[in-house]
């Protein structure tokens, strides 16, 4: 494995991992600090609220999931930044992705991010299709 390679996964990592929780630590001992004892309440308030929301979202996909309507947000970028409607077989794996598909589908969360090959290809939400590549033809 060559060093730039090894240098970016690690620079991911930090962004992805380590900033977000030193901002954390950083923001709760600024709120202790001025609210005192309140900030406890105010914490268990917001990660509730945070919870409260991500499972939401999760049910939501569940849901979608068996009514077999999950694929019908997505589209498929190729490799030249390109959209596509999905495949009958995309389709199936998005809808059921133990049923014969690969065990983790990675969904893009923009358009234009890139694996860490800089390849640009992959599952995305049509709604974060710039609307000048929105795919026209059906598959």
């Amino acid at each position: 494995m060559n060093q730039g390679y090894t240098d970016m996964v690690l620079m991911r990592a930090f962004f992805r991992y380590l900033l977000p929780l030193l901002i954390g630590v950083v923001a709760v001992v600024t709120l202790f600090r001025f609210l005192g004892v309140m900030a406890l309440p105010v914490l268990l308030i917001t990660f509730g609220l945070w919870w409260w929301v991500g499972t939401r979202r999760q049910r939501q996909d569940e849901a979608q999931r068996r009514a077999g309507t999950y694929a019908d947000r997505f589209a498929y970028v190729e490799r030249d930044g390109s959209v596509r409607h999905l495949t009958d077989s995309e389709r199936s794996q998005l809808n059921n992705p133990t049923n014969g598909g690969p065990d983790h589908i990675v969904v893009k969360a923009r358009y234009d991010s890139r694996d860490l090959q800089g390849d640009i290809s992959g599952f995305v939400e049509i709604s974060k299709v710039p609307a000048d590549r929105l795919p026209t033809a059906t598959a």
